[in-house]
């Protein structure tokens, strides 16, 4: 049960990650969160790979 949890909160980070990447920007802040994004996207499958096996 956990581990579909997590899967489904792991698609939806990776879907926010993919749009956030989609956007072209040169700003600090911007970078800043899709660094964000990343790492929780991360964590999330680190997670869930920890939860699957």
């Amino acid at each position: 049960m956990k581990a579909e949890f997590l899967l489904s909160d792991l698609q939806l980070a990776l879907a926010r990650l993919e749009e956030a990447l989609k956007l072209d920007s040169e700003l600090d802040v911007y970078k800043a969160g899709c660094i964000q994004y990343f790492e929780f996207t991360f964590e999330l499958a680190w997670k869930a790979i920890k939860a699957t096996a």
